[in-house]
């Protein structure tokens, strides 16, 4: 990022990068409806789903793999005391997958004072069933008042689930791959190690230096900062099966 960036020139980044993120969100979530058939819990859990009488080969192996990450879970400072144990035949009623946007918390220390900045990456997301999602879970784990374990429960037992499958669909995350849509499992620590399927773009986007954050929040009065698109990466991208048919003959 250019060390001599200011707003005038962050306003235009913002421009290009609302239209590029906006293209590809619309791209990939059709991507993504069109393998949700694929995601469905039955297809791998069977008769370990409440109500499914299927029975799917490897799906006993698959539930013990969900009963072990799921009493990590309940072990973390995060899930303490908030989830219950968990039995056979689970309720999971899951099957339209929703792309979240990614956050995250980013500190900044100026003038010997801290601030901590909501910080929005426009594309990179979360994948997540519908309606429990990562935006739900954090909810209800910061609603002190009504901490609703079993909500919550359900909201962790969801992405498990979901994980549980990605697992055993290898094929759909090089299939993403080639459409230039990586995927990457990785756990969160905001979420006592919850394992998370992020999916985002071959073209990223990056931080300006601190000074620009903190001018652009303090013009918007919100401590909310959108990552720009690093216009630099986009100039050298390729073709990664235009260079392998190359390749064959070369």
């Amino acid at each position: 990022m250019d060390e001599l960036l200011n707003i005038p020139k962050l306003l235009k980044l913002r421009k290009v990068t609302t239209i590029i993120s906006a293209n590809l969100e619309q791209e990939l979530k059709s991507n993504i409806t069109t393998l949700t058939p694929l995601f469905h819990p039955k297809l791998v859990f069977g008769e370990y789903i409440s109500g499914c009488k299927q029975t799917v080969k490897g799906s006993d192996a698959t539930f013990k793999l969900l009963q072990e990450a799921y009493k990590s879970l309940r072990q973390s400072k995060v899930f303490y005391n908030k989830l219950n144990e968990l039995k056979s035949p689970i309720d999971v009623f899951g099957s339209t997958l929703e792309l979240v946007p990614y956050e995250y918390s980013y500190k900044i220390t100026t003038n010997g004072e801290s601030k901590t900045i909501k910080i929005k990456s426009p594309l990179k997301w979360v994948i997540g069933f519908k309606n429990q999602g990562i935006t739900q879970l954090r909810e209800l784990l910061t609603d002190q008042a009504s901490p609703r374990t079993s909500d919550i429960q359900t909201c962790v037992l969801h992405h498990l689930v979901l994980q549980s499958i990605y697992a055993k669909r290898k094929n759909v995350a090089k299939l993403l791959e080639a459409l230039h849509i990586p995927v990457n499992l990785k756990t969160s620590t905001e979420f006592g190690n919850l394992p998370l399927i992020y999916i985002s773009s071959t073209v990223t986007t990056t931080l300006p230096p601190d000074n620009i954050i903190i001018q652009s929040t303090e013009i918007s009065g919100m401590p909310v900062f959108e990552e720009v698109i690093d216009l630099d990466v986009i100039k050298p991208l390729t073709d990664p099966f235009k260079e392998k048919l190359l390749k064959l003959y070369q």
